[in-house]
This record gives C-alpha cells, structure tokens and sequence, in this order.
C-alpha cells in the first residue's frame, strides 16, 4: 500500500537574489487557486520499499574478541505502512546458512545484527557471504544483496 498524506515542508529562493529562502505556508496564497493543496506525483519505478542497505563492518572476526565479532545489517522499509521482511545469510554455493530476521515491519530504518553463525549456532567457515533483504508487499517483492566476508 501506498503511503499518502505524508506532510512536506518546503521553500523557495531566487537564486540570482540575495534574500532568504521563504518557507511554503498553507493558506492561499493566490485568489485565483481554489486549491490549498500540493500534490506530489512519483512514477512507479521510482517508488522503491527497500532502502538503504548496507553492512557494517563488511569483514567480521567472530572469535570472541569483541573486535568486528558480529555485522550491523541496515536497511529502510518505505512507502508501505507494513511489509513481510526477510534478512538471510547466504554463502556462495547457494546455500541458506542464516536467517537472520523474519517477520513483518512497519516502515521505517532498522538494523539486524549478523553473529556469524549458521541457524544451529555454529560458527560458518571462513570466507564470503551474501547478505539478503527481501521486501514483499502487496504490490510485489523487492531484494537487495550485499556482500560480507567471515575470517579468523
């Protein structure tokens, strides 16, 4: 579901002038205008309910040392008042190792840590891993992929 009603503020400036940016008020602001209303149109491809993902660090060291030993998965639900959310660990056979997260979300920004187990707890090998978001809504689903290494 699409979001609307969501309040904008905003300004305009002369760019050639030397005033300040004025802010936009509601109220009319011109007799002529019988609307007091702005309406923000967006095309569907821009409209995106995966946000912002992103690993940190990008190489965990999961040896206890309290030194890189788990990765801060970050990402944003938009556009949707709520959406099933899915956060895998992934390795580069194939293979599922990890699911990190699933459920439903509201939206907003969210982190999920990484520890750098599989799903019986057990410290994954050594190497590189495919972190994996999957947004489904409504409308469809949309994924994201970012990559992750594990050393010791």
């Amino acid at each position: 579901l699409l979001i609307s009603g969501t309040y904008l503020a905003g300004s305009v400036l002369d760019t050639e002038g030397e005033n300040l940016p004025q802010s936009i008020d509601p109220g009319n602001a011109n007799p002529d205008v019988s609307t007091n209303g702005l309406q923000v149109f967006a095309s569907e491809p821009s409209l995106r309910p995966l946000s912002s993902l992103g690993i940190s660090p990008r190489a965990i060291t999961p040896n206890g040392d309290l030194s890189n030993d788990r990765a801060e998965i970050s990402f944003g639900v938009l556009q949707v008042e709520r959406a099933s959310v899915s956060v895998e660990i992934w390795d580069t056979s194939g293979r599922k190792v990890r699911e990190v997260f699933s459920g439903e979300l509201a939206r907003g920004m969210y982190t999920r840590v990484w520890d750098g187990t599989d799903d019986m707890g057990e410290l994954v090998q050594p190497g590189v891993y495919v972190c994996r978001v999957v947004v489904r809504t409504g409308s469809g689903t949309l994924e994201g992929a970012e990559l992750l290494c594990v050393a010791y």
